[in-house]
């Protein structure tokens, strides 16, 4: 019940903001971007759901003390790609499941873009 009323709330703001538009070349830029814009956010935040989802069943195997490899073939995982899931909890054992999630984030989408001034 919730999941639907967010999801008509998604879509009465996008028809909000759409209805600012125009007919121009311009505007259907601008709503073509729009939507692409919430498209996106809405697959992030089923990648999040799949990987909060995941950190929470590593952390009960976990928690019944139960090896790296085991999770992972429980999980149907790649031991590889449990390890930094399974590492996280152990050493901030404080962290709730959307930090560990945070803290998973591939250093390499940290580093600037090729090209991007970073100077001071």
């Amino acid at each position: 019940m919730e999941k639907e009323k967010t999801k008509r709330t998604e879509e009465a703001v996008v028809e909000e903001i759409l209805s600012w538009a125009g007919d121009g070349e311009d505007d259907m830029a601008f709503k073509y971007n729009i939507i692409r814009a919430f498209e996106d956010e809405r697959a992030e935040g089923k990648e999040e759901g799949k990987n909060l989802k995941l950190i929470g069943q590593v952390r009960k195997k976990l928690s019944k003390n139960i090896s790296l490899e085991e999770t992972a073939d429980m999980l149907e995982e790649e031991t590889a790609a449990i390890a930094p899931i399974y590492d996280l909890p152990k050493s901030h054992p404080d962290w709730e499941d959307e930090r560990i999630c945070a803290g998973l984030v591939k250093p390499e989408s940290q580093a600037p873009e090729r090209g991007t001034d970073v100077s001071l």
